[in-house]
């Protein structure tokens, strides 16, 4: 049964799209802020030292971090990091008129650490606040208008208000911050909550990355069909850190040494213009067949921009330049995070996106780090050539895997009518089937196999596709199921041993859902975790009766 939009629900969205344009704009505002204090305070060395306590520290313990997003209201967390920023803001604007440099640092250092769960948590979120597919496509590319905007805002605040002095910048900094946790006070996540932990029957040892709290999300970053998207979103992350070096280089030595800031504030300013483009003709788009192939033509984008800045380096194709990389930025923003989004699992959403974004931030400052030898060893030109034409050629060798994604998401649009024939998925919107089954796996099952065992370790749901199995407990044939029936959810949603053995009559076509993304949708949502308790209950009551006769 889909579940229809409801005034509540976008209510909840547009707090969230109030949220994450304050995030952007204050996060831009906040970075030219502490830079310029620290270049007239300190000096030209400090606003390197400001830029890694601004950066470093939540990148390194984001992915640790990430668990609270997972095992907590999401929105809470998003609106206690807004409102903690107001404190941070408050103590900037002491600290950047008195104190020493190192207490400067101090505040940037926990700012970095809160900061860190800030896109984590609106990455998580906003897959609970739409309904369908195509209405997560339409939220991202709000998303992505509303970073360009905020990226084209936000600096230009800063500048403004830097002008009556840094104290009374940081003070409306602090007031936004205040304004935007208030909203994100107001976001309900509707029958959503943090899933419980699965319950182990059988401890291990020495478990695998994959079981590990912290190592979620790397492991469904690293996944096979993850995989693609992340290596080239942290390529591009890559670019983006270049073309901080590469536009500063190029603003000075195509306008001369005078009004170069000027020039890169320009420059940069025109990318959220050309980011608000791209997620308007994003939005009319329809999520279809080819979502992923036109995700690769929003990095070809950033390419595209890099060879063009190389053949004519001047400033008229520079800002041509900058608008189609802020094109193909809104085509990847939409695109590229709504693939993930698909495939990224409910429960360990908060984890992985932490994970994405610490190392996207370690990817900029990698790029940054590499833009100086390759203007030693290239010049502007080549540099350009080289890391346009570079990532260029990486995106053409993975549209073929990309191209695999959107197969991949035609299968999961076919299964989602089977999933939600299954008792516990039956009230499931959606988008969370949608994400369901882009997580299941086909398995087939020869004629006489055991499905499952009685007295094992639940591990999946299964749904049969094709087929008929044979259930049976204490070696007695109890139930026949065939072609919609599923089969296992007593082993998971009460953390016991498989309570009947499963067999296989025929060849049987099945599709199965692995045991702690079943708990994450199911027992995460109330009402399907209502729903499947009561199930589990009737079929558990059955058992006992059935064994009372038996008995007798």
């Amino acid at each position: 049964m889909a579940v229809a939009p409801s005034r509540g629900h976008n209510r909840d969205l547009t707090a969230l799209q109030v949220t994450w344009f304050c995030w952007m704009a204050t996060e831009w505002a906040v970075l030219v802020a502490v830079s310029v204090v620290a270049l007239d305070r300190w000096g030209v060395a400090a606003v390197g030292l400001v830029g890694a306590f601004r950066v470093l520290p939540g990148a390194l313990l984001g992915p640790v971090e990430g668990m609270l997003v997972d095992r907590l209201p999401r929105a809470r967390v998003l609106a206690g990091v807004l409102l903690s920023w107001v404190g941070i803001a408050l103590a900037l604007a002491v600290a950047s008129t008195r104190g020493p440099l190192w207490l400067f640092l101090l505040v940037l250092l926990v700012g970095s650490l809160t900061a860190a769960l800030a896109k984590p948590c609106v990455r998580a979120l906003l897959p609970q606040l739409v309904h369908t597919p195509q209405e997560l496509v339409r939220a991202n590319a709000t998303y992505g208008a509303l970073e360009g905007l905020g990226t084209v805002l936000g600096p230009v605040l800063s500048g403004a208000l830097l002008a009556a002095g840094p104290r009374s910048a940081f003070l409306v900094i602090a007031a936004v911050y205040a304004v935007s946790g208030l909203a994100a006070l107001l976001i309900r996540t509707p029958n959503v909550s943090p899933p419980p932990r699965r319950r182990t029957l059988r401890p291990t040892l020495g478990r695998t990355l994959a079981r590990r709290e912290t190592g979620r999300g790397v492991a469904t970053l690293l996944a096979p069909d993850a995989r693609d998207v992340f290596v080239l979103i942290m390529g591009q992350t890559t670019l983006r850190g270049l073309l901080n070096v590469f536009v500063v280089v190029l603003a000075a030595e195509a306008g001369g040494s005078s009004g170069t800031d000027g020039r890169v504030a320009a420059l940069f300013a025109v990318v959220g213009v050309g980011g608000v483009l791209g997620s308007v003709l994003a939005s009319r788009l329809r999520l279809g067949q080819h979502s992923a192939v036109l995700f690769a033509v929003g990095m070809g984008l950033w390419s595209l921009g890099f060879l063009l800045m190389a053949a004519w380096p001047s400033l008229a194709v520079a800002a041509l330049s900058m608008v189609l990389i802020g094109l193909g930025n809104a085509l990847e923003d939409v695109y590229g995070l709504t693939v993930l989004d698909r495939l990224v699992p409910e429960h360990v959403a908060g984890r992985t996106y932490a994970v994405f974004w610490s190392c996207a931030a370690g990817t900029v400052a990698l790029g940054s780090v590499l833009a100086d030898p390759l203007l030693d060893l290239l010049g502007l030109s080549g540099a350009l050539l080289l890391s346009g034409g570079g990532y260029a050629l990486v995106v053409l060798f993975r549209v073929r895997r990309l191209r695999r994604l959107d197969r991949l998401a035609q299968v999961a649009r076919e299964a989602i009518p089977l999933l939600r024939g299954a008792p516990p998925f039956a009230v499931l919107s959606e988008i969370v089937l949608d994400r369901l089954a882009h997580g299941a796996r086909e398995r087939r099952v020869g004629d006489g196999q055991a499905v499952v065992c009685e007295g094992e370790i639940g591990s999946e749901y299964a749904v049969i596709r094709d087929g008929t199995v044979v259930v049976s407990r204490r070696g007695s044939e109890v139930a026949v199921l065939g072609p919609g029936d599923g089969f296992g959810e007593i082993a998971l949603v009460d953390a016991v041993p498989r309570t009947a053995t499963v067999t296989a009559r025929g060849t049987v076509d099945l599709v199965c859902v692995d045991a702690d993304t079943f708990v994450g949708a199911v027992c995460g949502h109330l009402d399907a975790g209502g729903v499947a308790r009561r199930h589990v209950d009737e079929l558990r009551t059955r058992d006992r009766l059935r064994d009372a006769d038996d008995g007798s």
